[in-house]
Protein backbone atom coordinates (compact mmCIF):
# COMPACT_ATOMS: atom_id res chain seq x y z
CA UNK A 1 0.00 0.00 0.00
CA UNK A 2 1.17 3.39 -0.57
CA UNK A 3 -0.56 6.61 -0.88
CA UNK A 4 1.26 10.16 -2.01
CA UNK A 5 -1.33 11.74 0.60
CA UNK A 6 0.01 9.73 3.72
CA UNK A 7 3.28 11.64 5.46
CA UNK A 8 4.96 12.43 8.77
CA UNK A 9 7.78 14.09 9.28
CA UNK A 10 10.04 13.22 12.38
CA UNK A 11 12.66 15.94 13.00
CA UNK A 12 15.85 14.78 15.32
CA UNK A 13 16.95 17.20 17.06
CA UNK A 14 21.07 15.38 17.91
CA UNK A 15 22.77 13.12 15.40
CA UNK A 16 22.50 9.59 17.26
CA UNK A 17 21.02 6.31 16.68
CA UNK A 18 17.02 6.26 17.42
CA UNK A 19 14.65 3.24 17.42
CA UNK A 20 11.04 4.88 16.79
CA UNK A 21 7.73 3.24 16.41
CA UNK A 22 6.03 0.88 16.28
CA UNK A 23 3.56 3.36 14.65
CA UNK A 24 -0.29 2.52 14.45
CA UNK A 25 -2.71 3.42 11.82
CA UNK A 26 -5.99 3.41 10.56
CA UNK A 27 -7.10 2.25 6.96
CA UNK A 28 -10.50 1.45 5.81
CA UNK A 29 -11.62 0.42 9.26
CA UNK A 30 -8.63 -1.66 9.93
CA UNK A 31 -5.41 -0.90 12.23
CA UNK A 32 -1.89 -1.89 11.03
CA UNK A 33 0.85 -1.90 13.11
CA UNK A 34 4.41 -0.80 11.91
CA UNK A 35 7.76 -2.68 12.97
CA UNK A 36 10.18 -0.42 15.28
CA UNK A 37 12.93 0.97 13.21
CA UNK A 38 16.14 2.24 13.60
CA UNK A 39 17.21 5.15 12.64
CA UNK A 40 20.65 6.74 12.31
CA UNK A 41 21.18 10.19 12.28
CA UNK A 42 24.70 11.79 11.16
CA UNK A 43 25.66 14.94 11.87
CA UNK A 44 24.93 17.91 9.38
CA UNK A 45 27.14 18.88 6.96
CA UNK A 46 28.31 22.85 6.55
CA UNK A 47 27.03 24.68 3.52
CA UNK A 48 30.17 25.14 2.19
CA UNK A 49 32.71 23.84 -0.58
CA UNK A 50 34.03 20.42 0.28
CA UNK A 51 33.56 16.59 0.06
CA UNK A 52 32.78 14.31 3.16
CA UNK A 53 33.01 10.43 3.20
CA UNK A 54 31.01 8.42 6.10
CA UNK A 55 31.03 4.88 7.17
CA UNK A 56 27.82 3.60 8.13
CA UNK A 57 26.36 -0.02 8.93
CA UNK A 58 22.41 -0.55 8.30
CA UNK A 59 21.13 -4.54 9.22
CA UNK A 60 24.89 -5.69 9.27
CA UNK A 61 25.77 -4.60 5.91
CA UNK A 62 28.00 -1.64 5.56
CA UNK A 63 27.94 1.36 3.73
CA UNK A 64 30.06 4.65 2.29
CA UNK A 65 28.13 7.79 2.26
CA UNK A 66 30.63 9.95 -0.35
CA UNK A 67 28.62 13.84 0.01
CA UNK A 68 29.74 17.12 -2.06
CA UNK A 69 28.73 20.66 -2.29
CA UNK A 70 29.94 22.99 -5.02
CA UNK A 71 29.82 26.60 -4.82
CA UNK A 72 27.61 27.44 -8.32
CA UNK A 73 27.45 30.31 -10.49
CA UNK A 74 24.79 32.99 -11.66
CA UNK A 75 23.80 32.00 -14.73
CA UNK A 76 21.53 35.03 -15.38
CA UNK A 77 21.09 36.24 -18.98
CA UNK A 78 18.86 39.85 -19.96
CA UNK A 79 16.87 39.64 -23.03
CA UNK A 80 16.31 42.16 -25.89
CA UNK A 81 13.51 43.85 -24.02
CA UNK A 82 15.03 44.59 -20.50
CA UNK A 83 13.66 41.37 -18.83
CA UNK A 84 16.26 38.48 -17.48
CA UNK A 85 16.08 34.82 -16.95
CA UNK A 86 18.12 32.98 -14.32
CA UNK A 87 17.92 30.01 -12.09
CA UNK A 88 17.46 30.04 -8.35
CA UNK A 89 20.12 28.74 -6.62
CA UNK A 90 22.52 29.39 -9.57
CA UNK A 91 24.16 26.51 -12.00
CA UNK A 92 27.20 24.30 -11.37
CA UNK A 93 30.75 26.15 -13.09
CA UNK A 94 31.22 24.76 -16.68
CA UNK A 95 34.00 22.06 -15.78
CA UNK A 96 33.26 21.14 -12.20
CA UNK A 97 32.51 17.19 -12.04
CA UNK A 98 31.50 15.73 -8.88
CA UNK A 99 33.88 13.09 -7.13
CA UNK A 100 32.92 9.21 -7.12
CA UNK A 101 35.21 6.46 -5.58
CA UNK A 102 36.40 3.69 -7.61
CA UNK A 103 34.53 0.55 -7.45
CA UNK A 104 37.19 -1.77 -7.45
CA UNK A 105 39.12 -0.51 -4.09
CA UNK A 106 41.46 -3.22 -3.75
CA UNK A 107 41.48 -7.35 -4.27
CA UNK A 108 38.78 -8.41 -1.95
CA UNK A 109 36.75 -4.89 -1.59
CA UNK A 110 34.43 -4.06 -4.11
CA UNK A 111 31.98 -1.13 -4.05
CA UNK A 112 28.45 -0.56 -5.99
CA UNK A 113 26.64 2.07 -6.56
CA UNK A 114 23.94 1.54 -4.14
CA UNK A 115 21.62 5.05 -4.69
CA UNK A 116 22.74 8.91 -5.36
CA UNK A 117 20.72 12.02 -5.81
CA UNK A 118 21.90 15.32 -7.15
CA UNK A 119 20.46 18.95 -6.20
CA UNK A 120 20.80 22.51 -5.20
CA UNK A 121 20.92 24.27 -1.62
CA UNK A 122 21.33 27.60 -0.47
CA UNK A 123 22.05 28.22 3.11
CA UNK A 124 19.41 28.88 5.65
CA UNK A 125 19.54 32.33 5.56
CA UNK A 126 19.82 32.99 1.62
CA UNK A 127 17.81 35.75 0.03
CA UNK A 128 15.29 34.26 -2.77
CA UNK A 129 17.65 34.54 -5.87
CA UNK A 130 21.08 33.89 -4.02
CA UNK A 131 23.85 31.72 -5.57
CA UNK A 132 24.05 28.34 -3.82
CA UNK A 133 25.69 25.00 -4.21
CA UNK A 134 25.49 22.21 -6.51
CA UNK A 135 24.86 19.01 -3.86
CA UNK A 136 25.83 15.56 -4.71
CA UNK A 137 25.20 12.06 -2.02
CA UNK A 138 26.23 9.15 -3.78
CA UNK A 139 25.58 5.75 -1.34
CA UNK A 140 28.25 2.50 -2.23
CA UNK A 141 27.56 -0.67 -0.44
CA UNK A 142 30.58 -2.52 0.84
CA UNK A 143 31.23 -6.08 -0.81
CA UNK A 144 33.81 -8.62 0.73
CA UNK A 145 35.41 -11.58 -0.84
CA UNK A 146 34.66 -14.25 1.40
CA UNK A 147 38.38 -14.56 2.13
CA UNK A 148 39.30 -11.49 2.56
CA UNK A 149 41.45 -10.53 5.83
CA UNK A 150 42.73 -7.50 7.26
CA UNK A 151 41.88 -4.08 6.81
CA UNK A 152 41.87 -1.42 3.71
CA UNK A 153 42.31 2.45 4.43
CA UNK A 154 40.78 4.83 1.90
CA UNK A 155 43.19 6.90 0.33
CA UNK A 156 43.15 9.91 -2.16
CA UNK A 157 43.99 7.34 -5.06
CA UNK A 158 40.37 5.58 -4.66
CA UNK A 159 38.57 8.56 -6.12
CA UNK A 160 38.09 10.24 -9.74
CA UNK A 161 37.84 13.78 -9.73
CA UNK A 162 38.68 14.53 -6.21
CA UNK A 163 38.81 18.46 -5.57
CA UNK A 164 40.98 20.48 -3.78
CA UNK A 165 39.50 20.73 -0.36
CA UNK A 166 38.40 18.13 0.61
CA UNK A 167 38.18 15.97 4.03
CA UNK A 168 37.91 12.12 3.85
CA UNK A 169 38.90 11.42 7.34
CA UNK A 170 40.54 8.19 8.36
CA UNK A 171 37.92 5.55 7.29
CA UNK A 172 39.11 1.73 7.42
CA UNK A 173 37.26 -0.86 5.62
CA UNK A 174 37.03 -4.51 7.71
CA UNK A 175 35.18 -7.19 7.43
Amino acid sequence: MSSEDFQRVIIFEKAKTYNIGPFDFEFNGKTYTTNTMEVNVLPKLPIENGLWLRQTEFEGQHYLILEQLISNTSNKTENENGGYSETIGGVMPEGKEFAELNEDLTQGIQLSNYSSATNSVTPDDAKSYSVGFSYTIKKYKITFDEDYKGEYLISESDFINLPTKFDIGNIKLNK
